[in-house]
């Protein structure tokens, strides 16, 4: 699978009321080949409930320093904070979703497996995402 934006979030970007330079975004770390329940991207998927729970390797974490020009969305670096070991589970991809505080209306945005850093190993550190100058598109 390649880097992708879920169909869904360009129907949402035509709504009224949507700021993604305001709005609450988040990056999960989820295992793809590497957990018991895996996560497979899916262009039919469109809020967090589509993704099971166990596939979420580590919770989002809120993209900070947000920004929107030439057509992509910038945010300072990313910390999953002391990711613990959890048997041979790494972070395969990261989920960007903007955050409603309900997995059920909680909006998928993108779908990132090729990063420098990725797949994310935990060792009981800090995972820490450098977001590229690249744009995310499909």
């Amino acid at each position: 699978m390649a880097n992708a934006v879920y169909p869904n979030f360009r129907n949402v970007l035509l709504s009224p009321g949507v700021n993604l330079a305001t709005a609450a975004i988040k990056a999960a770390l989820v295992t793809v080949t590497s957990g018991s329940t895996n996560y497979t991207y899916s262009a039919a998927h469109a809020n967090l409930s589509d993704v099971a729970s166990g596939a979420i390797f580590v919770a989002g974490v809120a993209l900070t320093s947000l920004a929107v020009s030439a057509q992509a969305l910038s945010a300072a670096s990313v910390v999953w904070p002391s990711v613990a070991v959890s048997g041979s589970k790494k972070g395969d991809a990261i989920i960007l979703y903007i955050d409603t505080g309900t997995a059920g209306t909680s909006t998928l945005i993108g779908y990132i497996d090729t990063a420098t850093g990725l797949p994310a190993t935990p060792t009981g550190q800090n995972i820490t995402l450098n977001w590229s100058s690249s744009v995310l598109t499909d």
